[in-house]
């Protein structure tokens, strides 16, 4: 397959974000650290930990809490209790947009702070030069970015239970995907509307609620829950990627559409994946600086260790590799400090000479020694104890057979709704090689979120493709894992 140059850098803590500063990315921790980094160097700390930041203008830092501070503040800050916190956050090359808990939509400015544009607002989903486009308990609406007056409203098509999943502005109007979300009978009812000039001027059915759009050069992409990638043409939809999870980010750069899936990051030229690059967590961020694409992404797993921020290359065209090498930019985690063996394994180790009783046999320090030794030595043995050759060689005897540690999760389903809007699925793994009382288990979905911890795990489905993954700890401390897939389809006629 193709795929792009990655180079890998340890992270101290999980990255959950990136943002953009004036001369490179800012990598947001979990823990609300953020670290500068420019692709080629190994990413230093500009700010310390505390509220997580969402934004960043000049030097002034924006943080979840609602509150501000200054770049280069490395040491610890605290939550102001007094802000209000933001539930939303958008991002564009002129504007910073957030929606607090208090639905107030604002700007926030480099040296003038949050702005007040408008209230009562639930989301925020694209912005342009002069225009947001918001979600409130009336609907999808444009409003004027300096006054936060309306400029256009989606007229309602339905009386009760429509709601717009994601839209996004196109040259000369408004992209909304919709769903009948309680419409009885219209439950899996899902659309994409394309308003120009207050006119609807094109109405697509989809197979799957839409989460996300994205207009690029070559027209309007589309996000749905199960995994696909669409691009409209000619009043239609092509689709250009399929995946077993939803997308996490898309972005395009440089005429190609990137996409963040699973454990991937799938390059897209037209209708067709150009490359792919595989990340040891699931990318949740991508950002563009220059002729590098970062990624940053969590396993969900804390077993597992941080997963490392990505640099991609986007300079020169993809190379072909193996499937096996797009895991080989992945970085050898970093040790603080040496590893106490004795209070990793708890025991004691003794420093002097083992008397001669306790040893039996002990491995030659060198060729000097082995040719020097006893040949006639038993090896692990007394001469009270010595093993009749002949009699191990004509053994007939079946000898005890060891059973490897595994989980199957089963096939790959597909079951049918009848009509109910969800079917209930019960998944239960077969396990072999551990003892029946002591294994744990951890069933988790697509994004990493845990489910249940009991071995058989009953679940209500909508229609679409669900991904899930089973992972099974041994009393030892081994661990083996496998994933399903449930494609639940609506009744035929």
């Amino acid at each position: 397959m193709k795929s792009r140059s990655v180079k890998g850098f340890v992270l101290p803590s999980t990255g959950v974000d990136l943002l953009r500063l004036e001369d490179g990315v800012g990598v947001v921790l979990s823990d609300g650290r953020m670290l500068y980094a420019n692709g080629s160097e190994a990413p230093v700390p500009v700010l310390g930990p505390g509220p997580r930041p969402v934004a960043v203008r000049g030097q002034n830092v924006l943080t979840i809490d609602g509150s501000t501070c200054m770049l280069g503040e490395v040491t610890p800050r605290d939550v102001d209790l007094d802000a209000s916190a933001l539930i939303d956050v958008l991002h564009t090359p002129l504007h910073t947009l957030v929606v607090d808990e208090t639905g107030r939509l604002c700007r926030f400015e480099a040296e003038a702070g949050l702005q007040v544009i408008a209230s009562h607002i639930d989301l925020v989903f694209d912005a342009n030069e002069q225009a947001a486009l918001v979600l409130d308990r009336d609907g999808v609406h444009v409003i004027d970015v300096a006054t936060g007056l309306r400029q256009w409203s989606r007229p309602r098509r339905g009386s009760t239970g429509e709601r717009a999943s994601t839209a996004c502005f196109v040259p000369g109007g408004v992209a909304v995907a919709r769903e009948a979300h309680g419409l009885d009978g219209l439950e899996d009812e899902s659309e994409l509307e394309v308003w120009q000039d207050a006119v609807l001027s094109t109405c697509l059915h989809l197979n799957d609620v839409a989460h996300a759009l994205l207009w690029t050069t070559d027209g309007l992409v589309v996000a749905d829950m199960s995994g696909g990638v669409h691009r409209c043409v000619d009043g239609g939809m092509i689709t250009m990627h399929r995946g077993t999870s939803s997308v996490l980010h898309m972005l395009e750069v440089d005429g190609q559409v990137c996409v963040a899936s699973w454990f991937n990051v799938h390059g897209i030229v037209g209708t067709d994946v150009a490359w792919t690059v595989e990340h040891a967590g699931m990318p949740r961020r991508l950002l563009a600086y220059h002729d590098v694409l970062f990624m940053v992404g969590d396993d969900g797993n804390d077993w597992t260790g941080v997963e490392p921020l990505g640099a991609i290359d986007l300079a020169g065209p993809p190379v072909e590799m193996d499937a096996g090498e797009l895991t080989m930019w992945f970085p050898d985690p970093e040790v603080d400090g040496a590893l106490d063996v004795e209070a990793a394994v708890g025991v004691t180790f003794s420093t002097s000479e083992p008397s001669a009783e306790g040893v039996s046999w002990r491995p030659p320090a060198g060729l000097m020694d082995a040719l020097s030794s006893d040949p006639g030595a038993s090896i692990g043995s007394t001469p009270d104890e010595e093993i009749d050759i002949l009699q191990v060689l004509t053994d007939t005897s079946t000898p005890a057979l060891v059973v490897p540690f595994l989980v199957d999760a089963g096939g790959d389903r597909r079951v049918v709704d009848d009509g109910k809007g969800a079917v209930e699925v019960l998944l239960e793994p077969k396990v072999t090689g551990v003892p029946p009382e002591g294994a744990q288990f951890s069933w988790l979905d697509n994004e990493g979120r845990e489910l249940g911890t009991r071995p058989r795990l009953l679940l209500k489905l909508p229609t679409g493709v669900h991904r899930f993954e089973v992972r099974v700890r041994h009393p030892d401390g081994r661990w083996a894992m496998d994933s399903i897939t449930v494609d639940v389809r609506k009744a035929s006629g």
